[in-house]
């Protein structure tokens, strides 16, 4: 697990790694966020295809999570952000060449939030940007998710933050504390949606090495060859099993819906608290 500031830290860490690196936060994306954002979204909307998420604020990593998972999903997805402070253009482009979700980027907040079923922000000043705090603190008038905001998206809608949030600044004490608001289910969804990460990365190093002790060459066998679910950038896809069939940057997310998404929410739940408590 790295949580590091350059992405390209991290690409190169993977590049020389022997074992799975999990991306716990770069200045780039921040999958494992977007793993418990999608999981709250399950247990509340009730699906994470055929849905319509509005983030307001900078165009991030937080954003470019959600962007890439739109490559995936059947997301609607809207980045409301000031000008020149949009998504970065690349990421869109190709999420939006994938057919799958769609991407909008918008500059006006209350048009971009009606019928939203999530309404998303994250801090105006992140990673490496506290000193244009004051700065972005004018840009950004207009774009905090408020009441009346929250008005404007609908009775459905529901409020995330990745948290900390600074409360008077992109959200409203109001807004964090209404019965819309499930940053806090979405907070202790990271540690289930990691722990279920965490714990499947270490049953493919188990995997891997009894297929080095076997020194066997058939179907991915040998020295440091991958499990047949796992995949990465440099290496061929290989078919995942049932429960997890479409990935998340370096995160898995899972695509059941309906009454499925609650079974197997609860069991993600009870696995991750079984693991969580072990000694």
């Amino acid at each position: 697990m790295a949580r590091l500031f350059a992405h390209s830290d991290l690409l190169e860490l993977a590049n020389y790694s022997d074992s799975p690196v999990i991306n716990g936060l770069t200045d780039y994306n921040h999958p494992c966020q977007i793993m418990a954002d999608a999981l709250t979204m399950m247990e509340t909307v009730g699906r994470v295809d055929d849905t319509k998420v509005v983030y307001v604020g900078d165009g991030n990593n937080i954003t470019h999570s959600w962007i890439r998972l739109a490559a995936r999903y059947s997301l609607d997805f809207v980045c409301a952000c000031p000008p020149g402070y949009e998504p970065d253009a690349a990421t869109v482009a190709a999420a939006n060449a994938a057919g799958v979700g769609r991407i909008t980027i918008s500059h006006d907040p209350r048009e971009a939030v009606k019928g939203a079923d999530v309404v998303y922000t994250d801090v105006w000043a992140s990673m490496g940007q506290k000193a244009e705090a004051a700065e972005r603190m004018k840009k950004f008038q207009g774009f905090c998710v408020d009441e009346a905001l929250m008005a404007a998206a609908g009775p459905q809608a529901w409020f995330q933050h990745c948290l900390p949030a600074e409360r008077g600044v992109e959200t409203t004490d109001g807004v964090v504390e209404s019965p819309r608001s499930v940053v806090f289910q979405e907070a202790e969804n990271r540690m289930h949606a990691q722990v279920r990460k965490m714990n499947g990365e270490t049953r493919e190093g188990k995997w891997r090495e009894s297929r080095e002790r076997e020194g066997s060459g058939e179907r991915g066998g040998g020295k440091g060859a991958l499990p047949p679910h796992f995949s990465r950038p440099d290496r061929t896809p290989h078919t995942p099993p049932p429960h997890r069939t479409r990935s998340c940057c370096t995160a898995w997310a899972w695509p059941e819906s309906g009454e499925r998404n609650k079974s197997r929410c609860a069991e993600l739940k009870k696995e991750g608290s079984a693991l969580g408590g072990a000694k």
